[in-house]
């Protein structure tokens, strides 16, 4: 279908002038930048080839239909001086772009495609469907398809001019060097100054995966329209790095006293393969329960999703498809080498299964150098209540010297944004696919860039408020106890000497307990086939000869009623047999010269154990149910709604509750039975970990009780918040060290290009104003911090590692200047500052936003 035109008498009349050639707008650059409008003239005239002349225009103009949001004009003239000049750079000149090389037909404002750009970049999800509908609405005409193809094509057009632009940009400043982004993007991970406090980790990072950016398979038998890559990225990862660490490593066998107990390494993004290994208890929280006909149809889909890195402040590190594949062990491995060879020793990773992904690292190529350069893989915040205690105290970031307070939760919140996207890509193109996650990248980047200063204000805010606040009840606490700091070490490591042992039984005392089992299973078949064996008799009749006399045919009347007891005698006969056989085989294992009877001692105390054990599945179904109903809450975004832990509508935990019940008042002695007012109020596992109490008593241990534990845990947040303070000391003097290192540097850039008269002055120009004044308001951020009561940071810049730059430096924020529209640099101290009276209005704000729900 060709495109249509609107009507010729719907449009004013008018000569287009030549217009001073624009300057493309670039992501960075302003959307104001654009070129002039043009007059529409009359539509229907043909596109003329180079070397026809137009009488009354120019010698080699042209007349040519446009679409335009801002101007509504139809068709415009297209001026060309010469037939050296081609069709594409007449149009370009004048501010419009085709989607076509030769002999275009139709063409698209260079402000429409911003425009449409702009909104994607804020709003992922918006398709180029919906902005050719608005672009139809807006010049009164229904929806045209044909114009859908038009817009999407010039608008990939204009992508790649603009990442052209973006990268001379970055050439002139310098910033072109093999992975510049990752090594300096986020100034207070890279920017690392002279004479520094040193840090605990030098960097932190996250990663995880997640299977919202889909793309659906091309069906077998069709071609692909769209053949083109996307590879000019340095954000992906490609499958070809990534498929080196296919095979780095194979699953461990199960030692087959612990066989039964051992729950398969899979969790619903985490699906078993060769690339895993065994895990510990921790993994029974993650078992995939989908079915496999569910799992079979993630088959229709080519890439099931994407596996993330980030830095703690939010930037990215790299991304990388998953293909065909859930979350195998190659994709945090083809992360890790990439962080091992171009960042910093001791680093400090988070990932949900961080514990067990450990042991993979240790067991790869990668293991050697992981060890050598200091760096540890531990689990975020959230997920880590969902693993058991031990490894709760080994991986939680609350336990870890020198986490800070960070919950390294931040690549759910890349998630909970790029879901977005999820509806326009999962039907696209591999190369629109990759090039529309770029676009959102960057935009991702730039926003948490803009935001770094909010987020060290708010760290900072945080951790001095969790000290006034917990500082003073915590010495009161220890002196009413009578403790010291000493003393929650000796208790920190007691209680995880305790939990390593928690739970593991001797090897004799699980084949007593087995041992048991099957003498029950012996005796209630030996009742069960006595009383098969009578009743096969008892139907025998007692007088056959005298029934036969008189004539009566007992035999053939109760053949049916025979055969049937006979075939019951014979099949429990048989598991009878079976079950013989199992003790026998545990006799002989356990070495026994006699059989164990109900009345001794050993028999006793396994069934002891067993009622245990009884007692303990009961007790991880409970947990299990409680751990689903907190990330179900947390999903829903209601799990800080001023509830301590919201589940009065959970019929399955108050079951789970009376199961439990019962099965603790069949041990010996019986347990407590356990409340739902109580439950409901449980937020760790430890919780549950220490009602198992089972093998060794630690009810007279200091640190079992509720007073002590709240103080070790008041202690361990209060360490994190200092931990958090001196790390947030240091980076925000390496942000502001980085901003006054950049300012004078386009300061340097742009006088040289000034000089040279060079083509790119006005686009890196652009770039550097826009950046200037985002990094004004990162300093009214920094200024705000150096402005906190308790701040115990330094207030001036510092010297980047390397460099031999000697600045001047005053006592509190450097003097900011920006770029102005041609005429150099210009003092603009106050375009951007707050007033005080915003400044309460936004604190105000943020209060309110922060209040609970009321349940009224």
């Amino acid at each position: 279908m060709a495109p249509t035109t609107p009507s010729p008498a719907d449009a004013p009349q008018a000569t287009c002038s030549p217009a001073t050639p624009p300057v493309a707008s670039s992501p960075v650059a302003s959307p104001h930048a654009t070129p002039a409008a043009s007059f529409a003239i009359p539509s229907g005239a043909s596109f003329p080839a180079a070397s026809d002349h137009l009488p009354g225009a120019s010698d080699y103009s042209f007349t040519i239909s446009v679409l335009d949001l801002f101007t509504l004009s139809k068709s415009i003239v297209c001026t060309r001086e010469a037939d050296s000049v081609t069709p594409l750079d007449a149009l370009i000149k004048q501010g419009y772009l085709s989607d076509v090389p030769h002999r275009p037909s139709m063409a698209v404002s260079l402000r429409t495609l911003e425009h449409f750009r702009l909104l994607r970049l804020h709003k992922p999800s918006f398709s180029t469907e919906a902005f050719t509908k608005v672009v139809c609405d807006s010049y009164g005409m229904p929806y045209i398809r044909t114009y859908r193809s038009l817009i999407a094509d010039a608008f990939d057009v204009y992508i790649m001019i603009l990442r052209n632009v973006n990268k001379s940009i970055a050439d002139v400043l310098g910033r072109n060097i093999p992975n510049w982004r990752v090594l300096n993007a986020c100034p207070p991970c890279t920017y690392r100054l002279e004479n520094e406090q040193p840090l605990q980790f030098n960097r932190m990072f996250v990663m995880d995966g997640g299977n919202s950016a889909k793309r659906l398979a091309t069906p077998a038998g069709r071609q692909r329209g769209d053949m083109r890559e996307f590879t000019d990225s340095d954000y992906r990862l490609s499958c070809d790095y990534v498929d080196q660490f296919a095979n780095e490593t194979r699953r461990r066998p199960v030692p087959e006293a612990d066989a039964k107990d051992v729950a398969e390494p899979a969790s619903p993004s985490h699906d078993p393969g060769v690339n895993e290994v065994n895990t510990g208890d921790c993994s029974k929280n993650w078992k995939a329960a989908a079915s496999d006909d569910k799992k079979r149809m993630w088959g229709i889909f080519e890439e099931t999703g994407i596996f993330v890195g980030a830095c703690r402040h939010g930037l990215l590190l790299w991304y990388t498809d998953m293909v065909r594949s859930g979350e195998l062990a190659k994709y945090p491995l083809a992360l890790v080498s990439k962080i091992l060879e171009l960042l910093e020793h001791r680093c400090l990773g988070a990932y949900d299964i961080g514990c067990t992904f450990s042991s993979t690292i240790e067991s790869s190529s990668l293991g050697e150098r992981f060890k050598e350069r200091e760096c540890r893989m531990i689990v975020d915040a959230f997920h880590g209540y969902a693993h058991d205690y031990k490894c709760q105290v080994n991986n939680h970031p609350l336990r870890i010297t020198g986490a800070g307070l960070e919950d390294f939760e931040t690549i759910e919140r890349i998630f909970s944004a790029c879901n977005a996207l999820a509806a326009v890509i999962r039907y696209a193109s591999p190369y629109r696919r990759h090039m529309f996650l770029e676009l959102f990248f960057q935009q991702w980047d730039e926003e948490k860039y803009q935001n770094l200063g909010t987020m060290l204000l708010n760290n900072y805010k945080q951790a001095l408020a969790i000290i006034d606040a917990e500082s003073l009840k915590l010495e009161e606490t220890k002196t009413s106890l009578g403790i010291t700091d000493t003393d929650f070490k000796t208790w920190q490591a007691e209680e995880l000497a305790y939990f390593e042992t928690l739970g593991k039984e001797p090897a004799y005392d699980v084949y007593a307990v087995a041992y048991v089992e099957a003498l029950k299973d012996m005796r209630q078949l030996e009742y069960q086939y006595a009383n098969a064996f009578n009743a096969f008799v008892d139907a025998i009749p007692g007088d056959y000869v005298a029934a036969s006399a008189a004539g009566i045919n007992t035999y053939e009347a109760n053949a049916g009623t025979t055969r049937t007891l006979e075939s019951d005698r014979s099949f429990v006969r048989e598991r009878l047999v079976v079950a013989t056989r199992d003790v026998v085989t545990l006799e002989q294992k356990m070495g026994l010269s006699h059989r164990w009877e109900p009345s001794s001692p050993e028999y006793q105390h396994a069934e002891e154990s067993l009622n245990t054990r009884a007692f303990h599945r009961a007790l991880d179904d409970l947990q299990r149910l409680v751990i689903q109903r907190l990330f179900e809450l947390q999903k829903l975004n209601i799990s800080q709604t001023g509830e301590p832990f919201p589940l009065t509508r959970s019929q399955a935990i108050r079951n789970a509750i009376t199961r439990y019940n019962a099965a603790a008042a069949a041990m010996n002695p019986p347990r407590p039975p356990l409340e739902w007012s109580k439950v409901s109020h449980y937020g760790f596992l430890d919780e549950f970990t220490l009602l198992r109490n089972t093998r060794q008593d630690i009810t007279s241990r200091p640190w079992s009780k509720p007073v002590q534990r709240e103080a070790m845990r008041s202690a361990f947040r209060v360490q994190r918040a200092q931990e958090e303070i001196e790390r947030c000391n240091v980076e925000v003097r390496r942000l502001h060290t980085a901003i006054i290192d950049e300012e004078t540097h386009f300061a340097s850039v742009v006088a040289r290009l000034r000089v040279e008269g060079s083509v790119l002055l006005t686009v890196t120009e652009d770039f550097c104003l826009r950046r200037s004044r985002v990094n004004r308001r990162l300093m009214d951020r920094i200024t705000q911090i150096h402005e906190l009561r308790g701040f115990s940071g330094e207030m001036t810049p510092g010297v980047r590692n390397g460099t031999a730059d000697v600045r001047e430096t005053t006592s509190g924020t450097a003097s900011f200047r920006f770029f102005s529209d041609g005429n150099g640099f210009v003092h603009e101290e106050d375009e951007f500052d707050e007033d005080p009276m915003s400044r309460d209005v936004a604190v105000l704000v943020d209060y309110m936003a922060e209040l609970p729900l009321s349940d009224t």
